[in-house]
């Protein structure tokens, strides 16, 4: 039997217990929070699986590896394992195991933007096991030292394989066009020497503490392996159910339009969520910043999105964009209209970026060809938008030039 002391911003709140089957139960204090989908009561929550809002910043891919690398000749790692290990160094509100255990990470951010050969290897294999994240690409939390503000910043930090060559490079220009579209994102850095994208997490405070922060698995009770099974009226349904704002619809709309241009076939559950400040009086929820946006299509000219809509899983026509938007987002086709137009001249002007940078690093010369081309297949504008973007990067721009 494991039995787990579950924190919340270092404040013990109940317990996990794991024999056969998950049980957590809530400390005698009613002003505690584990997850919006689990609200305190004196009853316990039994489940079969890991329940999702534990799961949720477990780690995958490349880290998992490592971790279970380093323990797997001395024992099993399971998940219950695995959120043994690193329950206590999870950057974010919930935490297992014991918080003194925790110990800061410091580097500086220079190291990060002006790297040494082999410097993001060093760094996970020196702090993988203290590193509590989700997701498959190679990434590690870490605290940077700003030299300017003599502050701790809690960051994530992602580096790429050959396998998907520039992927830094390409979440940089792919979150750069969401930012000039009007998303909230957090704020983001791209290293000298490309091989790493370097991100600010968003639900840090000033203070210490964290927000409350829960993605679309916790929230649809989802485990990570089903984080391709819903469509995106699900997720639409549970914004409106949690937040019930019309700014968060049209931001999902928005960030939807954005993966349509951007080709990202990436945008599963663990890609949204919400976030919030106090319970029991929950404020201020709403929907969290974009993140983790990338051209899947430069690697995988076939992908798909990762969700349904409209029962199917493929690049739908403006009309079902149009649809959707009002009829689960309850926008209105004047607000969708102006969204498209946003979100295209956002795209069109961060392909002016990518040109520009490809002058002044014309080693990435085919990869920029090929992500510019994905881009412009996916537009609904015309030779002309060609010309006058091509006009403004005093470069020759064309929707042939650039097709894969």
């Amino acid at each position: 039997m494991k039995k787990l002391k579950i924190f919340s911003n270092k404040n013990e709140i109940g317990k996990l217990i794991f024999d056969k089957k998950f049980e957590y139960s809530y400390n005698d204090n009613p002003s505690t929070l584990l997850s919006i989908t689990m609200p305190n009561r004196p009853l316990s929550y039994v489940s079969d699986s890991i329940p999702p809002i534990f799961e949720m910043n477990l780690p995958e891919g490349a880290l998992k590896e490592k971790i279970k690398n380093h323990f797997g000749k001395i024992e099993p790692v399971n998940d219950v394992r695995l959120l043994e290990i690193i329950g206590p160094y999870v950057l974010g509100r919930i935490k297992a195991g014991s918080a003194s255990d925790m110990q800061e990470t410091q580097i500086k951010l220079n190291e990060l933007l002006e790297p040494k050969e082999g410097y993001f290897e060093s760094i996970m294999e020196k702090f993988a096991i203290r590193s509590g994240i989700s997701g498959v690409q190679p990434k590690l939390l870490v605290d940077i030292k700003d030299a300017r503000t003599l502050k701790l910043e809690h960051y994530i930090v992602k580096s790429w394989t050959d396998e998907y060559p520039e992927l830094a490079l390409n979440e940089y220009f792919c979150m750069s066009a969401c930012k000039k579209a009007g998303l909230s994102t957090p704020n983001f850095y791209l290293s000298n020497d490309r091989k790493m994208f370097i991100m600010k997490r968003f639900d840090f405070e000033e203070n210490g503490d964290y927000l409350g922060f829960e993605d679309m698995c916790v929230l649809l009770g989802k485990n990570t392996d089903e984080k391709y099974n819903a469509s995106y009226e699900d997720v639409a349904k549970a914004f409106k159910n949690i937040t019930g704002s019309k700014k968060d619809m049209h931001q999902f709309f928005k960030a939807l339009i954005m993966n349509h241009l951007l080709r990202n076939g990436d945008g599963h559950l663990k890609n949204y969520g919400v976030v919030y400040k106090k319970y029991p009086e929950i404020n201020d929820i709403q929907m969290a910043p974009i993140y983790d946006v990338v051209s899947t299509a430069v690697y995988l000219p076939k992908d798909v999105p990762a969700l349904k809509m409209s029962g199917s899983k493929i690049w739908w026509k403006l009309k079902t964009y149009e649809k959707f938007g009002v009829n689960t987002c309850k926008l209105t086709k004047k607000e969708i209209i102006a969204i498209v137009e946003e979100c295209e001249k956002a795209v069109l002007s961060t392909i002016v970026d990518a040109l520009n940078y490809k002058e002044k690093h014309p080693e990435c010369e085919n990869f920029i060809n090929v992500l510019i081309g994905t881009w412009l297949t996916s537009l609904h504008t015309n030779e002309n938008h060609y010309k006058a973007i091509a006009n403004e990067a005093n470069q020759p721009l064309s929707s042939q030039k650039y097709l894969i």
